[in-house]
């Protein structure tokens, strides 16, 4: 016995339940290691017992794998983390199911267990690529990328929101030409969008009128639930 994966001999004849622990797994950690040399002792020739300094050897050449493996994780986090705002080439599979290179920003980074995950904005959408599968990395940032990944993300939201006050009643505000605010009660009839604005068309008391979706102040509920009316104030 010499070296580290001479326990898995011993442990094939061991008992059912302890090799039914580790059937389904590829990797062994330490709980597994100890599992196994308690099994090579239980099943070792008493009449021809192993050095127990093998024993300790063993099981530090374990601890030592063991602790590697640990660091290996650690520098690929920090890794990771170093690589957020940089420009990286990376590896996937485009539509078709080809290899591709593609180049994008790293605007973030997983973790799980082994497992590395940076979220990368590539020709305007999120990837998610295992840090393995970068090729390259540029020293320095795309903030215009991350600026225009902030601005699609908010443009979204408000069409979102916009979307959904069809049909509700809502109070809008406007101002007339002397600067005096006025606030009406109106129903949402629909929504509009155009070079990253969006308005609101409202019927207040049968007139319709257009809105900035940022002049809504109050959403009150669906039709019907509240009557139009128009407010005055400074």
């Amino acid at each position: 016995m010499n070296t580290i994966s001479t326990p898995m001999l011993y442990a094939s004849s061991s008992s059912s339940s302890t090799s039914s622990t580790s059937t389904n797994k590829s990797t062994l950690d330490m709980t597994d290691y100890l599992k196994l040399l308690a099994a090579q002792f239980e099943n070792q020739d008493i009449t021809n017992p192993t050095d127990n300094t093998e024993f300790i050897s063993e099981l530090a050449q374990f601890s030592s794998l063991s602790a590697i493996n640990t660091l290996t994780q650690y520098s690929n986090r920090q890794y990771a983390s170093s690589l957020i705002g940089k420009t990286v080439s990376f590896t996937g599979t485009n539509s078709s199911g080809s290899t591709v290179s593609f180049n994008g920003e790293v605007i973030g980074s997983k973790f799980s267990g082994d497992t590395t995950t940076l979220s990368i904005y590539s020709n305007g959408e999120l990837k998610d690529c295992d840090i393995s599968e970068i090729t390259a990395v540029t020293e320095g940032s795309s903030s215009n990328n991350t600026l225009s990944l902030l601005t699609e993300m908010a443009e979204y939201s408000d069409y979102r929101y916009a979307s959904s006050l069809i049909g509700k009643t809502v109070e809008v505000q406007s101002k007339d030409s002397d600067g005096n605010t006025s606030k009406s009660t109106g129903v949402v009839e629909s929504a509009s969008f155009s070079d990253g604005s969006i308005s609101l068309t409202v019927n207040c008391d049968g007139t319709e009128g257009s809105y900035d979706i940022s002049d809504v102040t109050k959403v009150i509920g669906t039709s019907g639930t509240a009557s139009s009316g128009t407010s005055s104030g400074t």
